[in-house]
């Protein structure tokens, strides 16, 4: 009897790596399908702009998806920010276009072993990683994240060691919306 992997989303920051540095990180997770969710995927980097992943990842035998436009960071709706320039993850979690785009890799991840691929290499500092991680565990998908130096880590274990939220409590919201759910670092 053959047993298969259990399934999981990886995630990971494409930083500075050369192309071929990003691709090895992948080998050893199984990699088939890479979904960006960067809303603009652009670099300063050629190699990690849209066009190039495009035609490069099929010749690596990874397929490439885009879902910025649904999962990104960058939510184009203002009230979707806090005063501050945070993305209200709350808010925005409630959009159609963000259940399409969870809709989609649900859909998917029990089909092919897929990374979410970001720009920062540390969820840490990342404001995309925290949000999506949380609603897919929310959703029982184990969901880790693949480090720079080849390592890998539960995001269930960064949310225990490390917290997201911001210190203080807002003066205002909602009843029943949470505005300290929010990106760990200013979009706007």
């Amino acid at each position: 009897m053959v047993q298969s992997r259990p399934k999981v989303i990886s995630t990971i920051g494409h930083s500075n790596h050369h192309y071929q540095d990003f691709i090895r990180l992948l080998r050893p997770h199984g990699i088939q399908t890479l979904v960006d969710v960067r809303t603009n995927p652009r670099s300063r980097f050629p190699h990690f702009k849209r066009a190039f992943l495009e035609n490069a990842l099929p010749k690596d035998q990874i397929d490439y998806l885009f879902l910025g436009d649904e999962l990104g960071g960058h939510p184009n709706a203002e009230d979707q920010y806090d005063s501050e320039g945070h993305a209200l993850y709350e808010r925005l979690s409630k959009t159609k276009e963000f259940e399409r785009g969870i809709k989609k890799l649900l859909d998917i991840y029990t089909e092919t072993q897929l990374v979410l691929m970001f720009t920062e290499w540390s969820p840490l500092t990342c404001h995309r990683h925290p949000f999506l991680s949380r609603v897919l565990l929310e959703r029982s998908v184990r969901v880790v994240h693949l480090h720079r130096d080849g390592s890998s880590q539960d995001a269930s274990d960064l949310f225990a060691k490390n917290s997201f939220a911001p210190p203080q409590l807002p003066l205002m919201e909602l009843p029943g919306e949470d505005l300290t759910w929010r990106s760990p670092k200013k979009i706007r």
